[in-house]
């Protein structure tokens, strides 16, 4: 099973659990496990409503918060491909990204996020805001979490303060051991295999 059914089936076993917090107003609030799932509901009707398909980008555009993290594990049970937007870049370089990434939809965190972007790319995809994705809609039926294994599920931008942004994309799968295969390879650059302490270890790395 993907990592998004993990997920939800840990949510599932924790509903009175708060197992997320923010400060929001100068103040902690949370969301527990039940909640959470909600959210992720309530985000995936409005998702399936838009008659995206499997594989579609979907941009987020916002700070971190529940509602990102419950909007990003919605995408991608509906199997949509995440491109997660730094919320400070400026307008015409989240455009080019965008213009790279070709998302099918832009989810905005607050007008003012959305107007800018409508101001510096007038013939943009659609854009909601977070407020109407968390409505919900009613009557829509949610099948199980569309991801396998091989799925791609996130594309990330990098490097736009170097010239035009580099994209990599991250997949369904569980942690793989990258990071010895990593060290290995720059142990040999740097010739220093020699000086590394007996009790290294690999290690693995999410991705």
């Amino acid at each position: 099973m993907p990592f998004v059914g993990d997920i939800f089936s840990q949510l599932k076993a924790a509903p009175d659990i708060r197992i997320l917090q923010e400060i929001r107003d100068g103040e902690f609030t949370g969301v527990t496990g039940s909640e959470l799932l909600e959210f992720v509901r309530k985000a995936r009707t409005f998702l399936a409503s838009k008659g995206l398909k499997k594989g579609d980008r979907c941009a987020i555009l916002a700070p971190n918060s529940i509602r990102w993290i419950a909007l990003d594990l919605a995408a991608m049970a509906e199997g949509l491909i995440v491109v997660p937007l730094y919320f400070r870049q400026s307008p015409a370089e989240l455009v080019v990204m965008m213009k790279d990434s070709t998302p099918a939809l832009i989810c905005c965190a607050d007008v003012t996020l959305r107007d800018g972007i409508q101001q510096a790319w007038p013939q943009s995809p659609p854009l909601s805001l977070f407020d109407e994705i968390f409505q919900g809609v009613e009557g829509i039926s949610l099948d199980r979490p569309q991801l396998r294994d091989e799925d791609p599920v996130t594309m990330v931008h990098a490097g736009l303060h170097f010239g035009e942004a580099r994209r990599t994309d991250g997949r369904s799968h569980r942690p793989g051991p990258y990071l010895p295969l990593s060290a290995v390879e720059f142990l040999r650059i740097m010739d220093c295999r020699s000086h590394v302490h007996a009790a290294w270890k690999p290690d693995y790395v999410e991705h």
